[in-house]
């Protein structure tokens, strides 16, 4: 029977060899961490950095173009020929930012392509949306199959279909996302909706665990640890309920609370998958940072904050970069054919003391604010954004995920749309979204029947947020509401209202008994 090792590189980071085999998953060691400066991972893995962790691999697994699994200054010291695996996505960022570096083997796999390196299948299954791209990678070796889930959220019924059965499944089961911490929120309703947040975090993760039956989960890829001072309450209070960014162990305890075989690890703790799986756990490490994560939090955070700040620009360099804003959006409400026709509204961009300039998307206008009432409202840092706009790509997500900006909206409703702008705010990327976007919405004509307390329901099969097959991932919950298990948005069953977001409504109808 063969046997493989897996070393836990810290965050998303994994080592797995087997005989003669030896592959790299999303390594993350830079110094200067994620989206400018803000993310690091947790706990830190800066002593397990070595170069020869880049040595003698059959490849580098990058699961998608976020910068906390494709690392540059990781990728700069890898040698040209390497072999690079990455999904194949209709938008080319990925391989793109691979070969403008001067990588020559960069091979796209998908769930139908598949690949065998020394015995050992890979298949990469790739979850190709108009807002986000991402991938999970199934390794098999005939005795064994691990499954590297990240943090991609692939359809459960997708799941189902292409992997199956896995020994061992590594995944996020923690909130990685700005919502709602950066939201104006009262007290209460911010404390609400962190509750929420987490718990969908961790029982989206047990339902993934239940899915593939795996003999043993690792709770990974997350949770980040913020550098900013005025982010450090959410490094800080991770224990508590109402902190969405649940640490591992704490996932991994509801997780075997609810029939899941689940453990938490430390950078450089290992498993040794063969006859049996074996953990091993450097406990003394493993203690100091969530036994004693007060203190490690701590410290931790005296030690990076002043690292790598975000470069400061002149007021001249601010200004600046506000007119390549505008022009920038007069680019795109001339070119987008989906998504700007659907934003009818004011969006305010506060340049934080720069300027505040009011967008809307539909009308094509872009003034100064003068009091015009306001859907949604953002208050950016004015040297982020600089550096924003210097990037090959801009792609408001990379500021958004750093978590240090305001975000209000009136009505408190999610626009998808909005944010699916931001995301691919380049013009070529917009594109190609929209594409995709134009594709994957005739999804939303089909219907599946649903039977709820001897009433008989037409009920659209794919939820209106993330297009979610609720056929597959649908339940309803003690009130008599379908819920996507994906995400937790809840809808009212009898007429289709969405409980979590009032302008995504889900199409049904009662049938005749």
């Amino acid at each position: 029977m063969s046997t493989l090792n897996l070393e836990y590189l810290g965050h998303a980071g994994w080592l797995i060899e087997g005989d003669n085999f030896r592959c790299i998953c999303d390594p993350w060691f830079g110094p200067s961490g994620a989206f400018f400066s803000q993310w690091l991972p947790f706990p830190t893995n800066r002593d397990l950095w070595d170069a020869s962790l880049l040595s003698n691999l059959d490849f580098i697994y990058i699961s998608h173009a976020h910068e906390d699994h494709l690392d540059p200054w990781v990728l700069e010291q890898v040698d040209r020929s390497t072999v690079f695996v990455i999904p194949e996505f209709k938008d080319p960022i990925l391989r793109t930012t691979l070969s403008k570096m001067g990588f020559t083997d960069v091979r796209e796999l998908t769930r139908d392509k598949t690949e065998i390196f020394k015995g050992v299948k890979v298949k990469i299954v790739e979850d190709d949306g108009y807002m986000d791209q991402d991938s999970c990678m199934l390794l098999d070796t005939g005795d064994h199959k691990i499954l590297n889930l990240n943090d991609c959220h692939l359809d459960f019924g997708v799941i189902e279909e292409c992997i199956g059965d896995v020994d061992i499944l590594m995944l996020q089961a923690t909130s990685a996302i700005w919502w709602p911490c950066a939201y104006d929120y009262d007290d209460q309703d911010l404390r609400d909706k962190c509750i929420q947040k987490r718990h969908n975090a961790v029982r989206r993760a047990i339902k993934y665990a239940k899915t593939v039956n795996a003999k043993l989960t690792i709770p990974n890829a997350g949770p980040p640890f913020f550098r900013d001072r005025s982010l450090h309450h959410w490094n800080e209070t991770r224990r508590d309920e109402t902190n969405p960014f649940i640490l591992a162990d704490d996932a991994a305890l509801i997780m075997r609370d609810e029939g899941v075989e689940a453990q938490a690890l430390t950078p450089g703790d290992t498993i040794t998958l063969g006859e049996t799986i074996q953990t091993k756990i450097d406990q003394e490490k493993y203690n100091l940072v969530y036994t004693k994560l007060t203190e490690y939090v701590a410290k931790y955070a005296q030690q990076v904050q002043d690292e790598h700040p975000v470069p400061s620009h002149t007021t001249e360099e601010h200004k600046t970069m506000v007119q390549k804003f505008k022009k920038h959006v007069s680019n795109v409400c001339k070119t987008s054919q989906l998504y700007v026709p659907q934003l009818t509204f004011n969006v305010l961009f506060d340049f934080n003391g720069v300027e505040k300039v009011v967008v809307n998307f539909s009308e094509g206008t872009i003034t100064t604010f003068s009091n015009q009432t306001i859907n949604y409202e953002f208050t950016l840092c004015p040297d982020a954004m600089c550096e924003l706009f210097k990037s090959r790509y801009i792609d408001f997500e990379r500021f958004f995920l750093g978590t240090n900006f305001k975000c209000r909206r009136d009505p408190d409703v999610y626009n998808e749309i909005l944010f699916t702008l931001l995301k691919n705010f380049d013009i070529k990327r917009l594109l190609t979204s929209e594409k995709i976007y134009a594709e994957r919405k005739d999804l939303l004509n089909e219907t599946y029947e649903l039977e709820y307390n001897e009433q008989k329901y037409e009920v659209q099969r794919y939820c209106p947020h993330m297009l979610a097959d609720l056929k597959r991932s649908g339940y309803v919950n003690e009130s008599g509401h379908l819920v996507c298990s994906l995400h937790g948005w809840e809808f009212e069953l009898k007429s289709g209202k969405c409980l979590t977001n009032g302008s995504c409504p889900l199409g049904v109808k009662q049938l005749k008994k």
